[in-house]
């Protein structure tokens, strides 16, 4: 007979009997809690295909440390037979569990000295608890980087085990004297009988692949030296450029040294036939932020193997470590100072860092060292035994559970007070809970008040209730979040799925959503859509989907070059000009192709990686990218903070098919039509910008051209 057995609540045990079987088994059934015998009733409440469901309802609680094991008797025989012990399960996500096991100290992971290290961890479940130290961590890595254990030469420890004592709230502690820099340790874990072993989700860095976490001393990690000059007083000051690590520098015309890696962010003096790439490509530029796709440990392929294999990294192994391929070498002060090079110089540079962050799932659940820790603790199910998935990546994180959310609040408090960063772009922000992400804004603007929080705010289908989710319905209740604008994208663009890769927007000629298109570039506040302009991430293209060129290629497959290069000046130009926060992707601005690819998280570098010729090739559309940055960040009024600023100073003009859309005395005279329209002004203007690709000064009055799928923006004199 095969069984599982799981307690699912304080006096719920639920119990899986696998077919074929006699269901009347069950009849002959005894619990033991430590060897007594338990008092309750069987019975079979589900069957399907595979399996009947049987529950136990207890007369008293369970309580962690007691074991407990179903007997039962074989035919024709009197012996009890003893099952496997009843594993902890669901109990674990009761709000009872939460609140008597909820941990609120900040002394989680090893807090070191030079003279000894506290290990504590939490692991309420758990029988026993040992730390496991293997050594010092560069003498534990064989060649082909698998995990070893040799012996130590004098006065180093080495696969030693030590027995961590259970204190309050389940955290296991253990001190250990001398000097433990740069030792590498695991904890080693039982539960019942079983026995598992796991990495420090608090730890600053670790071996290779997370074969083990690794003590470092915070007093060894680069110091802040610069800040930004340029201050940004609310979202809407910001212009948001977003970036991989790897594909900014990996082709070979980048005339970057460090490829692909961290330090290749810092490079300077770089460029292509005199025109700058990298670090000094993007400073050109007069964006404000950068967005750094994500950068935290990941589980896409070995990090050896690196220049072989390629992933975006939205499939997270350690939210504590940053990744490792990305290192000039990997060591476990590496692991902290290069990303924290990479924001110094940035800052120096007058750029501002923003980490993308996958907080909603992890690449394997499994495998995860919460889920080893306290299992079944971090992830949402359906139906008992089924990992929720709408993430569409196998799990969630139940960010909702208490301490999974003070974790997730750790972690983006470390990533301000260690990296110094300046924002958090949140990967599937509708898979969180509104609460912690209230949290995290409220916790992160302590620290740094200009601090930028927004995400990808969908509705996706998961088992959370739809009133906790973090989506973008949910606005409202949280004000100091921003949300990717899918309206202004689906409006302006076209819609990106690619079922609907020929639906044309608005700057591709399509009038019919002009209406929308008014509501949109007033930063969606007046609509109903969004509760402030600083909410609305206004964007185009991101590393999702079809690039905006792709996708220009099959809505106009019959343009020629010309009309192209309008188009997505256009797109730019109403991404920029916009009220709320303009979100560029990374090559946008040189109309950049992957083929026509939908998704290349996987792809290589060959789609991926930045190709400088291109910048050369299609300079006068970056020219222009650099002009219409230049203009918002010159002239407030295209950054208007509320929406009452916003009623009282912007305003619309039809004629004919020409938009004019008018703040205060500013006007931006938009024409997403192939035809050239000459306009009447009414008094005397100066031209800020035209399709000459720079800002102009010139004086006009009387006849205004404004050509074809082009904008002129004029200042009344």
């Amino acid at each position: 007979m095969r069984v599982e057995c799981f307690i699912d609540d304080y006096r719920l045990l639920r119990f899986k009997l696998y077919k074929p079987v006699d269901p009347a088994c069950v009849q002959t059934w005894q619990l033991f809690c430590d060897d007594k015998a338990v008092n309750c009733q069987f019975q079979i409440a589900k069957e399907s295909d595979s399996a009947y469901l049987v529950e136990a309802k207890l007369e008293a609680d369970c309580r962690y440390g007691e074991v407990y094991r179903l007997a039962w008797k074989e035919a024709k025989s009197s012996d009890l037979h003893y099952s496997l012990p009843a594993k902890w399960r669901h109990i674990v996500s009761t709000e009872r569990f939460d609140q008597h096991y909820f941990y609120q100290g900040q002394d989680l992971g090893p807090q070191y000295t030079k003279k000894m290290t506290t290990f504590k961890v939490w692991a309420p479940t758990a029988n026993q608890v040992s730390l496991h130290i293997l050594g010092q961590a560069k003498d534990i890595m064989q060649p082909d980087y698998s995990l070893k254990c040799q012996p130590g030469t004098k006065g180093k420890l080495c696969d030693e085990f030590y027995p961590m004592e259970r204190g309050h709230k389940g955290v296991y502690t253990v001190t250990v004297h001398g000097d433990l820099d740069q030792i590498a340790y695991v904890y080693e874990l039982n539960f019942n009988g079983e026995h598992k072993s796991a990495i420090d989700p608090y730890s600053y860095a670790s071996l290779r692949d997370a074969e083990a976490s690794v003590v470092v001393n915070p007093a060894k990690f680069l110091h802040k030296v610069y800040k930004p000059k340029t201050v940004c007083k609310s979202n809407v000051d910001a212009v948001v450029y977003e970036l991989s690590v790897r594909d900014l520098t990996m082709h070979s015309s980048s005339d970057v040294k460090e490829k692909g890696k961290f330090l290749g962010l810092t490079e300077t003096g770089t460029n292509i036939f005199g025109r700058p790439t990298g670090l000094d490509y993007l400073t050109s530029l007069g964006i404000t932020h950068v967005q750094l796709m994500p950068v935290l440990d990941f589980d896409s392929y070995p990090e050896a193997d690196y220049y072989s294999s390629y992933n975006w990294g939205y499939d997270p192994k350690q939210y504590n470590v940053v990744e490792g391929s990305f290192l000039s070498e990997d060591t476990p002060y590496n692991r902290v100072n290069e990303l924290r090079h990479v924001v110094d110089v940035l800052h120096q540079h007058d750029l501002r860092v923003n980490l993308d962050v996958v907080f909603n799932h992890v690449g394997h659940a499994d495998d995860y060292a919460l889920e080893k820790l306290v299992p079944y603790y971090p992830f949402r199910y359906f139906d008992t035994e089924y990992l929720s998935n709408g993430s569409f990546c196998g799990n969630e994180i139940r960010s909702e559970a208490k301490m999974l959310r003070k974790y997730i609040v750790d972690m983006c408090v470390r990533y301000v007070q260690i990296f110094d960063i300046d924002g958090l772009r949140f990967d599937l922000m509708g898979l969180l809970d509104i609460t912690t992400m209230n949290e995290i804004a409220y916790t992160l603007k302590q620290l740094k008040p200009n601090f930028m929080i927004y995400g990808e705010g969908w509705n996706m289908p998961t088992v959370l209730a739809d009133n906790m989710k973090a989506m973008m319905y949910h606005n409202y209740k949280m004000p100091d979040i921003g949300f990717f604008n899918d309206a202004f994208r689906d409006t302006i663009k076209g819609k990106t799925s690619m079922d609907a890769i020929c639906d044309c927007g608005y700057c591709l000629g399509n009038l019919g959503k002009v209406q929308l298109a008014k509501d949109l570039l007033l930063g969606s506040c007046l609509d109903g859509r969004l509760r402030s302009c600083s909410q609305s991430i206004n964007y185009l293209e991101c590393h999702d989907n079809m690039t905006f060129f792709d996708k220009l290629q099959h809505c106009h497959a019959a343009s020629d070059a010309f009309e192209c290069k309008q188009r997505v000046k256009l797109g730019l130009a109403l991404t920029i000009l916009a009220q709320g926060v303009p979100f560029i992707h990374c090559g946008q601005e040189f109309m950049r192709s992957k083929g026509g690819a939908d998704n290349t998280y996987n792809a290589g570098d060959k789609p991926n990686a930045i190709n400088w010729y291109d910048t050369i090739k299609q300079h006068d559309v970056v020219d222009y990218c650099r002009a219409l940055i230049k203009l918002r960040r010159e002239n407030p009024e295209f950054r208007l903070k509320s929406p009452a600023q916003i009623a009282k100073a912007c305003s619309f003009e039809d004629f004919y098919d020409i938009l004019l859309y008018k703040i205060n005395d500013l006007t931006v005279y938009i024409n997403p039509t192939p035809y050239d329209y000459k306009y009447q002004l009414k008094r005397k203007a100066r031209i800020l910008l035209a399709d000459k690709m720079q800002l102009h000064n010139n004086e006009v009055e009387g006849e205004l051209k404004i050509a074809a799928m082009s904008i002129v923006v004029t200042r009344n004199l």
